[in-house]
């Protein structure tokens, strides 16, 4: 049941989310601007009033509509031992003198280092032999036959960068939220997909958000190169 107030208007509506904070929007009638921010009452079922919008009604008067937000039932928040969890995955760039293969690459297209830097002839590197790869008889590569070399002009490839999240309400924001940010751990919290030869996870930073009483927590984590120096990271 909703705290009396002599100014609510029919229509409150709400929710809650799967990590148990609830969330209800209730309209106030206000008879002037004065009365806008004033208007609804400081909790509502057991949820502390957060925030209020308000919109002009054609003869002067005022809709304030006030929300509410947070938990009525602390001892009802699934917590951290029950949270939801999110997959984040893109493509980023990386310049290609990164990729985890990079010598291979280099040997087969032909790839030169400068300063750092590979390059790749417009043209595949001449295949002399004179026997193919099931011992047949070939005629060697000329400069008017090579192939077309595909990693000319090439300077990026995409990586796969992937970030699991795992989200639950609290009543307050541990003070040791920020205690592993920086380190690896090789699982999170959950069942993140695998991917082969990938197997460090670096814990990032903590967003945290305060919901009326209760704190809405997201602890991330980022999967790392295969190669990675493990003196990067503890």
């Amino acid at each position: 049941m909703a705290e009396q107030n002599s100014f609510e208007l029919l229509g409150a509506s709400g929710g809650r989310d799967e990590n148990g904070i609830c969330s209800v929007s209730v309209p106030y009638f206000a008879e002037t601007f004065a009365d806008v921010f004033s208007v609804g009452a400081a909790s509502y079922g057991g949820l502390p009033q957060v925030s209020r919008t308000f919109q002009a009604n054609p003869d002067g008067t005022f809709t304030v509509t006030v929300t509410y937000s947070g938990t009525n039932d602390p001892a009802s928040l699934p917590g951290r031992d029950k949270p939801t969890y999110s997959l984040q995955s893109t493509f980023e760039e990386e310049a290609i003198e990164a990729h985890p293969r990079i010598n291979e690459i280099v040997s087969t297209y032909g790839g030169t280092w400068s300063d750092g830097k590979v390059t790749f002839p417009s043209k595949m590197p001449l295949d002399t032999s004179t026997k193919d790869s099931r011992g047949f008889s070939r005629k060697p590569d000329t400069a008017e036959t090579a192939k077309a070399n595909p990693m000319s002009g090439v300077e990026k490839y995409k990586k796969l960068s992937v970030q699991w999240s795992v989200q639950y309400a609290a009543e307050e924001i541990p003070s040791s939220v920020l205690a592993t940010v920086g380190k690896c751990v090789s699982s999170p919290p959950g069942n993140p997909p695998k991917i082969e030869g990938r197997t460090k996870w670096l814990i990032m930073p903590v967003t945290a958000n305060k919901k009326g009483n209760v704190a809405e927590i997201t602890e991330n984590y980022f999967l790392l190169d295969e190669d990675i120096a493990p003196e990067l990271y503890k």
